[in-house]
């Protein structure tokens, strides 16, 4: 019974990610397409300037939603998997309480470590959540998956408070331009750059979108890729 449950919810949550968030990238990608080629000639620059600021601004709502999304998962996988009522988890500081021993041994390996990353024990951290279900479910996040995701906090981070300036602090100390090494880097943006402009380059959401679903899915049970999964092997994916 409790395995039918998480496949459901594993299940319910993949979908939402790809109908609410995967297919709002292609409807923004046309109705872009179909307002520039509307436009009249003499106003095509600034359409093109004001399309192009309104497709960031969506695609910035689509990561803080997908974090949200993610925060929420969480919440719900671990009550089901450990037999939680809602009560119980909306009680106040409960899950500062009930992840104390997780929450020991992140702070323990980020102390050892002394790695730049986001070291925030909220779920919307999802380097801290990703953690948690490796070291309380044996959840390990696949090396074959994109290893943007694990940034996906920090990244709605930076984009919401400070407008994807990577010159500014993440939580920790460390600049986003530590903390988001492998975004950046699937970007194309320079070491040079002080700003996230594109958020899209290289077909980025799709990509986050597709190996976020594929992620959820196996904490379900669910291989969608059985052929990637097999070559798995038992070594970390990323340093947390």
């Amino acid at each position: 019974m409790k395995f039918e449950k998480l496949d459901i919810l594993c299940q319910d949550y993949a979908r939402r990610i790809g109908n609410e968030i995967g297919w709002m990238s292609e409807l923004i990608k046309n109705g872009n397409s179909v307002l520039n080629h509307l436009a009249h000639p003499k106003y095509k620059n600034s359409m093109l300037g004001l399309n192009n600021q309104a497709v960031m601004a969506s695609q910035k709502m689509q990561i803080v939603y997908l974090v949200n999304l993610f925060e929420s998962f969480m919440q719900d996988y671990i009550s089901i998997k450990d037999g939680l009522t809602e009560m119980e988890m909306n009680k106040n500081g409960f899950w500062n309480k009930y992840l104390i021993p997780e929450e020991a041994k992140w702070n323990q390996n980020y102390k050892a470590k002394k790695e730049t990353y986001n070291n925030s024990t909220s779920f919307m951290n999802i380097r801290f959540s990703l953690f948690v279900l490796q070291k309380k479910y044996g959840l390990k996040y696949p090396s074959y998956l994109t290893s943007t995701i694990p940034e996906l906090g920090s990244l709605r981070n930076c984009l919401v408070h400070y407008d994807g300036d990577i010159t500014r602090m993440d939580k920790g100390g460390h600049s986003f331009g530590e903390t988001l090494v492998e975004t950046l880097e699937f970007l194309t943006i320079g070491k040079e750059a002080i700003k996230i402009i594109n958020l899209n380059a290289n077909n980025f959401m799709n990509k986050v979108v597709f190996d976020f679903q594929t992620f959820i899915e196996l904490c379900g049970g669910r291989i969608t890729r059985p052929i990637d999964h097999e070559k798995e092997d038992n070594a970390s994916s990323r340093q947390w």
